[in-house]
């Protein structure tokens, strides 16, 4: 599945789990890079995350807590490639939901890549990590599950 319809996905199961119960709240700038952002930056692909890099994101991978702030899954893992709100896809409106944070380790090329290595993080609308997903890294498992609250 694509990270886009992945993202969609997650988006779509957590209004159907939490949308009747989720506070109408707009979104927060968190100063995460947009994806546009994040292209400019690479420049060219494949791209591979530099080795300190790397280390950081797997290394805080191993120690980020299920309902961790942004502030300290950006202190484990580093900068986030990119991130963006994650929106209602149902009902009336615009309603802002939470947001996700994506760290690559490698991409293959602009577009969504099922070989692209990453680590994608959930927030709800309190900024905090309620689903970490990595993708086809070695070992990690995914932490908490879309749905889940932080009490």
């Amino acid at each position: 599945m694509s990270l886009w319809n992945a993202t969609r996905l997650v988006t779509g199961v957590l209004v159907g789990c939490l949308g009747a119960a989720m506070p109408a709240v707009a979104a927060q700038p968190d100063g995460a890079p947009t994806f546009e952002q994040f292209q400019r930056a690479v420049q060219k692909f494949p791209y591979v995350a530099p080795p300190e890099r790397a280390t950081m994101i797997l290394a805080g991978l191993a120690r980020v807590k299920h309902c961790a702030n942004k502030a300290t899954v950006r202190s484990l893992l580093g900068e986030p490639d990119f991130g963006r709100a994650s929106r209602d896809a149902k009902g009336p409106g615009d309603t802002w939901i939470g947001s996700s944070w994506v760290y690559y380790l490698s991409k293959m090329d602009a577009g969504t890549n099922r070989s692209d290595s990453r680590v994608e993080v959930f927030f709800d609308t309190a900024n905090r990590a309620i689903w970490i997903v990595p993708s086809r890294v070695e070992g990690a498992r995914e932490i908490g599950a879309f749905g889940d609250r932080c009490g």
